[in-house]
């Protein structure tokens, strides 16, 4: 692993010349997220605004003197390219060639908020109100601007790779800014390119993030080290009987874990004389032991003497759906019931019946989760692969009893998801870890606290009907009735 010299700017200079903490995925040049350790705040201070305001330009998009366009975006890769399809639409857009385009991706108080990137929403998401309009707006001032300093009507100028022409004249985009943040704000009426006009957009384009992947060059935030950094690792309550030998895979599991466990008691002393431990830290029934090295804190947490109280114990994995039926449900809605159903279904030439089960289901990202977290004077800094920076810094603020303004949360990638993994989970460990020991903290998850503790699909049981007419169609749905979905 690269080591990386400590240097010291300040927090406004890092981000204008790496434009935040990310892991640069979608650059030219790839950006080593571990010089992130060098850019924190003096305290006490804070790490900007708690909201970046969507409506102006300035907070989506920024042409450097060097002609480089930098993107804010407040969504993240998670390892399906849309980094990628991003950059080609703000290059489609703008007129800029797609390799003049940097991505800074998700940094609280530097990237506008724009939720979770989760439900494959990311794509329609930037094309429908996020980097496309931001882009198409830009591109507006941009021509006014230009039509003022060339003395042209906008009507008349064109653009290609940066370089606004018209009546024999031209001038770049990074002269008509000279450096200075984009003037304006957003329009969700301004016009977009036609799809006939589209150079970029729809363009197989190579995913400059994948060489490093293959060949084990790209740094994720496992690879994330801070300079002064101890690790830790979350001790968590298991039952000592042995597993059932029959069972499945995610059945032994359920039945190895105490669900809602309370801490019982820990005995400090089973671990004090180990080399390179640190620290036990204790809140509430949140455990963890700190080493100067990772195989420290793994050895430390294997010796822990812990005892737990069993919580309430989870269903019979056998009889699993006999339960979901037999649960009493309190959060049952109706969402929108329209016409007779009963009668149509009483009146249907033909009811058909069906019942889907589905068990739990691990998400099993094929790396267990990562975090790093640096609390200190007052201000926490965390360097997490999180689907969501703003909602983990509202609840990092909330466990250390901090303002939002105080937390930065920095994305960087991770394993990838389609559900969610242990990310935020590592990461606010590190942060409860971070703020009781003043260190930098890695928490490193293993295989078993990825899958045991993991967020696991929900399991469900849907009971459903229709009535069919005489000739086919469909009379009577009741959607979600009797079903449960607990």
């Amino acid at each position: 692993m690269a080591t990386h010299e400590p240097f010291a700017p300040t927090r406004r200079d890092f981000v204008k010349g790496v434009g935040g903490l990310i892991v640069a995925i979608s650059l030219p040049v790839y950006l080593d997220v571990r010089q992130a350790a060098a850019a924190t705040v003096t305290p006490p201070g804070s790490f900007g605004p708690a909201t970046v305001p969507a409506d102006q330009l300035a907070s989506w998009l920024a042409v450097g003197k060097d002609g480089v366009v930098r993107v804010l975006t407040g969504k993240v890769e998670l390892g399906t390219g849309t980094i990628t399809a991003s950059r080609q639409i703000v290059a489609e857009e703008l007129d800029v060639a797609f390799d003049r385009i940097e991505v800074v991706q998700g940094v609280t108080g530097e990237t506008v908020d724009q939720g979770y990137t989760a439900g494959s929403q990311t794509i329609r998401t930037q094309w429908a109100s996020g980097l496309r309009i931001a882009s198409a707006s830009a591109r507006q001032t941009l021509l006014s601007m230009a039509a003022t300093r060339l003395g042209v009507p906008a009507a008349q100028l064109t653009v290609k790779d940066g370089v606004v022409r018209g009546g024999g004249k031209s001038v770049s985009y990074t002269s008509l800014l000279g450096g200075a943040a984009l003037p304006g704000t957003v329009s969700q009426q301004a016009k977009t390119k036609p799809s006939s006009a589209y150079q970029v957009v729809g363009q197989p384009l190579k995913r400059e993030d994948i060489p490093d992947k293959i060949f084990g060059r790209f740094t994720f935030v496992q690879d994330v080290r801070v300079p002064g950094m101890v690790h830790a690792r979350v001790v968590r309550p298991a039952r000592p009987a042995p597993l059932e030998a029959k069972a499945s895979p995610i059945a032994q599991i359920i039945h190895g874990t105490l669900a809602g466990a309370s801490l019982d008691g820990v005995d400090e002393s089973s671990v004090q004389h180990l080399p390179g431990f640190l620290k036990l830290v204790v809140r509430k029934d949140f455990v963890a032991v700190v080493a100067e090295r990772e195989e420290q804190a793994i050895a430390a947490a294997q010796a822990l003497k812990i005892t737990w109280k069993d919580g309430a114990p989870l269903p019979d994995q056998a009889n699993l759906y006999d339960a979901i039926r037999s649960a009493r449900i309190g959060n049952t809605r109706v969402i929108q019931n329209q016409g007779d159903v009963d009668g149509a279904l009483a009146g249907a030439a033909k009811v058909l019946q069906a019942t889907y089960t589905h068990p739990y289901q691990a998400h099993a990202s094929i790396g267990p989760s990562a975090a790093v977290a640096y609390v200190h004077d007052g201000v926490a800094e965390v360097w997490s692969p999180t689907q969501g920076v703003y909602q983990l810094r509202g609840a990092v603020a909330t466990a250390l009893g901090l303002q939002p303004q105080q937390v930065r949360v920095n994305y960087v990638e991770g394993s990838g998801c389609y559900g969610i993994n242990g990310a935020d989970d590592a990461s606010l460990a590190a942060a409860l870890v971070s703020q009781q020991v003043g260190k930098p903290v890695r928490v490193q998850f293993m295989r078993a606290d990825e899958i045991s503790w993991e967020n696991y699909g929900t399991p469900m049981v849907m009971d459903l009907r229709a009535g069919l007419d005489a000739s086919g169609r469909i009379v009577g749905h009741p959607l979600g009735r009797p079903g449960r979905v607990p």
